[in-house]
């Protein structure tokens, strides 16, 4: 087919219309090269840096101990030879950790009791009964290695809460 072209000349339009198509092509592919040159793969993660999706195992720190023997108060109990103390968490409405029998008898202070219960891991506290558990912790007289246990309560009993 032949006809007049814009700027006055006789020529194929189909011939133009094909060098058009292959000039965007060309251009096209060069562009998309150019960006996938750009993207670099993601490293593949060696075992040595992978993520664990497992959730830590419940524990509690040594330090942590530490300062809820430093903060019990009368609620820290002399048996024998050793220190003990016996404390409540739960995670309803709140972060709260407590000596005594309730919330209002020796209240552990807020960052404290944040700590224990990321330790320990909120998810495991929230699928217990009530959303609460117990943890008893003791050492010898005059600081030493401590020994804690937790109560699920579940009514397993007393379960090794392990230290860190």
């Amino acid at each position: 087919m032949r006809g007049i072209r814009a700027n006055g000349n006789v020529g194929d339009h189909r011939q133009a219309s094909r060098w058009f198509k292959a000039a965007v092509g060309g251009l096209l592919f060069t562009a998309l090269s150019a960006c996938n040159a750009l993207i670099q793969p993601s490293p593949t993660p060696s075992p040595t840096t992978g993520a664990s999706l497992l959730p830590p195992q419940p524990h509690v720190e040594s330090q942590t101990v530490d300062q809820l023997y430093s903060t019990a108060g009368p609620f820290l109990h002399t048996s024998g030879d050793l220190e003990v103390i016996a404390f409540r968490c739960t995670i309803v409405e709140g972060t709260f950790c407590w000596f005594g029998e309730g919330p209002q008898d020796g209240p552990v202070p807020a960052d404290l009791a944040r700590r224990v219960v990321d330790q320990v891991g909120a998810k495991a506290i929230e699928n217990t009964i009530r959303n609460e558990v117990l943890i008893e912790c003791s050492r010898p007289t005059g600081r030493g290695l401590s020994l804690c246990e937790i109560d699920w309560g579940w009514g397993a009993g007393w379960e090794p809460l392990p230290l860190e």
